[in-house]
């Protein structure tokens, strides 16, 4: 578990992504959803592609949401 000094300096730091966070999970994904990006597993997490739109939220599968943070699409 993060300290309580490391989740200050990481909200101090990124402000926009708690924001952006914060909203998305208030969004439930909806049943049955497919992964929009390989759109054959369900939808099991949200992405954020830019946290300047924070409600712009991505629908993706596990494994699609690990490849695309490791930048392989």
């Amino acid at each position: 578990m993060a300290s309580k000094e490391y989740m200050k300096n990481y909200r101090k730091r990124y402000p926009k992504k708690i924001k952006a966070r914060s909203l998305s999970n208030k969004i439930k994904i909806p049943k049955g959803e497919k992964c929009e990006l390989c759109k054959v597993k369900l939808a099991q997490e949200r992405h954020h592609p830019d946290y300047n739109s924070p409600l712009e939220i991505m629908f993706l599968c596990v494994e699609c949401h690990r490849r695309l943070h490791l930048g392989r699409k």
